[in-house]
């Protein structure tokens, strides 16, 4: 009896370890592929690092891959259907010599090789980035720049011929007459002229030093080089807004899977499905009407409602997205005269006291609102210590689990510490100059504070519970990556994109290594969000100037 029993347990031992075995093999077999094949140019042989691009014919929904260190790309099945499609690729300083089309067969996979040939047209391929390591001037001569791309890239910039007189007397004064939310195809000027402080000579004396004014560009043009190794096991999958003119400046994702989206220019909000590409489109109620329209941030309460800092509409709203309505909440016109924004809202914490909060970006200000009753609560603004006019400049403002607030100063070098309760302002500089922190995120997990030095090309972490006046800095892998803002994710990374080079970086805190991941088309990288749904982390951003959703998703 007893040498049948360890009979049949070497039996089920056995065939245990033959399912596992089973099960491990398959598990390491590679997913299949729908398409493949070899990227190549006669000046390098094989090209590592090439993003390859497919859409089919008439579709809103378009997927990159990159290839390997030989030059081999792969879409796999799972994001490639049947069909017919057209490629294209991404490699500064190549071109496909001609059109590219394949067709996928169910079942099968098809492949296809890509022979690149050089440009004759480098510049019409050249990042922010690519001009900003290309012109001839100092870090701090090029930073300035860095105020231009929110609406145009820097080509523009490059390719004309004004003079510095031109640059000073007209140029400069009709740029800073346009409201935020412009971009090229959609500038949106203020009907009065806005009073701000004149350009420095300096600048206008630059911009004519590296633009044709004086006759054809002296210096030469040079490109950030490709991305290689871990860069390239990635998969993107970009999603096309209904018109040109969408501008999703804020995206965030939903419990449902949703993706909504926040519009620059226009007043709508968007939904995207992303297992359909379907985009919804909510008209959002305008407070003044025929005045610049467009909202920036866009986030969740507790109850998951949405939130909308309607910028200069003089108002921020909640959408319920059960019923598909809004409910606005107007700033008294008497605190809101034409130049006010109201930027951003921050809902995340508003279970703790009912309070929301926005900003007025005109004076630098905060706007406490009373979910309950309506009314708005004006604080501030705050200056630094031993000043009466040098205020701080909030432009990302984030709660923490308290529903206190930390700011951002994109015009100085600093965070702070606000406590509504205490009327309390605690300001701490960066240990880089000039860093212009922009936007973040506390996390609730850990107590640390994520934020985007733009300014300084860093990411900055405060520790919110030790709360000792040290911020310890993490440089960005690339010149001018200049993070937008940051978020960390379930696994303690932090992910962040840049609006200049169109690359995004995930950061490992525990050992300072960032990865980096080139994007297929001119992005201008804002809000960033962390999918933590998957067992893998994925990443969501809007193309504020592409009129797309991307999604990207590392590789093992």
């Amino acid at each position: 009896m007893r040498f049948r029993i360890l009979g049949l347990l070497a039996l089920v031992l056995t065939l245990g370890f033959t399912i596992f075995l089973a099960g491990s093999l398959r598990a390491q077999q590679p997913a299949p592929v729908a398409l493949s094949g070899r990227v190549s140019s006669s000046a390098e042989g094989p090209m590592e690092g090439v993003d390859v691009t497919a859409r089919a014919s008439g579709s809103t929904i378009a997927v990159t891959v990159i290839t390997d260190e030989h030059g081999i790309y792969r879409f796999p099945a799972s994001h490639l259907a049947p069909g017919a499609y057209g490629l294209t690729i991404r490699a500064a300083g190549y071109v496909l010599p001609k059109a590219a089309h394949v067709a996928v067969a169910p079942g099968s996979s098809a492949h296809l090789d890509l022979p690149l040939a050089k440009t004759n047209d480098l510049e019409d391929q050249m990042s922010n980035g690519d001009w900003l390591i290309s012109m001839p001037g100092t870090l701090e001569q090029k930073n300035n720049l860095l105020q231009c791309v929110d609406c145009h890239t820097l080509q523009r910039v490059v390719d004309s011929y004004h003079t510095a007189a031109e640059f000073k007397n007209i140029v400069l004064p009709r740029m800073v007459n346009y409201a935020n939310n412009s971009f090229w195809l959609r500038p949106q000027a203020f009907k009065t002229a806005r009073p701000r402080p004149p350009f420095p000579d300096e600048v206008a004396d630059y911009l004519a030093s590296i633009n044709q004014s004086a006759g054809p560009r002296k210096w030469a043009l040079k490109t950030l080089p490709r991305l290689k190794g871990a860069a390239t096991h990635v998969i993107i999958t970009q999603y096309d807004l209904p018109t040109h003119l969408v501008q999703p400046h804020d995206v965030i994702q939903t419990p449902d899977g949703m993706i909504w989206y926040s519009d620059f220019g226009q007043q709508n909000i968007g939904m995207l499905d992303p297992k359909t590409g379907k985009v919804t489109q909510y008209a959002v109620p305008a407070n003044k009407p025929g005045y610049i329209t467009g909202e920036l941030e866009i986030d969740q309460d507790p109850d998951g409602n949405l939130w909308l800092a309607n910028m200069f509409q003089g108002q921020i709203d909640r959408f319920d997205r059960k019923t598909k309505t809004f409910t606005t909440y107007p700033v008294p016109p008497a605190t809101h005269p034409d130049f006010t924004q109201e930027s951003m809202v921050m809902p995340l914490h508003s279970n703790v006291d009912g309070k929301v909060w926005t900003n007025n970006q005109d004076d630098h200000s905060f706007r406490g609102l009373d979910v309950k009753t309506g009314t708005f609560e004006s604080m501030g603004p705050y200056y630094y210590p031993g000043s009466t006019t040098h205020t701080f400049n909030a432009y990302g403002i984030v709660s923490d689990s308290a529903n206190t607030l930390w700011l951002m100063d994109f015009g100085g070098a600093a965070i702070a510490h606000f406590v509504p309760a205490t009327n309390t302002f605690k300001i701490i500089q960066t240990p880089t100059p000039l860093s212009h922190p922009r936007r973040g995120r506390v996390d609730d997990r850990t107590g640390l504070f994520w934020f985007a030095e733009y300014g300084a090309n860093r990411i900055g972490m405060y520790d919110t519970k030790a709360d000792d006046g040290t911020i310890k800095e993490f440089e960005m892998p690339t010149p001018f990556d200049s993070p937008y803002d940051v978020v960390a994710d379930k696994n303690g990374d932090v992910w962040a994109g840049s609006m200049v080079t169109d690359r995004i970086q995930r950061l490992d805190p525990s050992t300072g290594r960032i990865s980096e991941w080139q994007l297929p088309t001119d992005t201008n990288t804002r809000r960033v969000w962390a999918d933590n749904t998957k067992s893998t982390v994925t990443f969501w951003t809007g193309s504020n100037h592409g009129a797309a959703i991307v999604h990207l998703e590392p590789l093992p």
